[in-house]
Order: C-alpha cells, then sequence, then structure tokens
C-alpha cells in the first residue's frame, strides 16, 4: 500500500484534502494519506536531523539539475536567513519518521 505524509498545518491540510479527492476522483483506493501535526521549532529540527540525514539519505544521479530548486533551498539554507526553507523541512521530516518512529504519531485517512 502506498502512503504519503503531510503536516497538519494549515495549508499542508488543505493540500492534503485536494490530493484525497484527487485520488478519490481517479479511482485510486490503495493510498494511505496521513497527517501529522507538528509543534516542534522548525528551525530547531532541521539543524538538529542534519547531521544524521546528510549520512544516511541519498539522491539520485543528476538530481541537482533535475530538481533544482530543491537544490537551491537545500544548499543555500542558513539559520534565520531563509525565504523558502520546504527542501530542509522535508529532509527533517525523514529523519523524524525514520530515525525516531517510536515518536511519530499519524491520524489516518484512507482515500
Amino acid at each position: 500500500m502506498d502512503e504519503a505524509i503531510f503536516e497538519s498545518n494549515n495549508g499542508a491540510r488543505g493540500f492534503m484534502r485536494n490530493v484525497e479527492r484527487k485520488l478519490s476522483d481517479r479511482g485510486v483506493r490503495r493510498c494511505v494519506l496521513r497527517d501529522q501535526p507538528q509543534s516542534k521549532n522548525k528551525e530547531a529540527r532541521i539543524l538538529a536531523s542534519s547531521a544524521w540525514v546528510s549520512k544516511h539519505v541519498f539522491m539520485q544521479a543528476n538530481w541537482e539539475t533535475r530538481f533544482p530548486q530543491f537544490y537551491k533551498q537545500l544548499f543555500a539554507y542558513q539559520k534565520g536567513k531563509n525565504d523558502n526553507d520546504d527542501a530542509p523541512d522535508v529532509r527533517a521530516a525523514i529523519y523524524e519518521r525514520v530515525a525516531n518512529p517510536s515518536k511519530s504519531i499519524f491520524r489516518v485517512r484512507t482515500a
């Protein structure tokens, strides 16, 4: 079964509902959508997870050219000086999900 995890903040919750509707419209029934509340400080999460992520998360060949915005967000990230920090935030979420699975709390919605 496929799984998609969304933060349950204002924008992501609406985005998740749109994805859920599009999956339903296409007849997709084997995907679980999960939302996870996030109350921790985003910058602290990004900084605390960066060493683990650098060591354990690998990107495919040519990812820098295939995903230039993601690359730019990762390598331009500076503590307290970011217009957009979605890429490092996603990597912090990977860390939380993989390295600390017992601390993950999800509410489940099936499409």
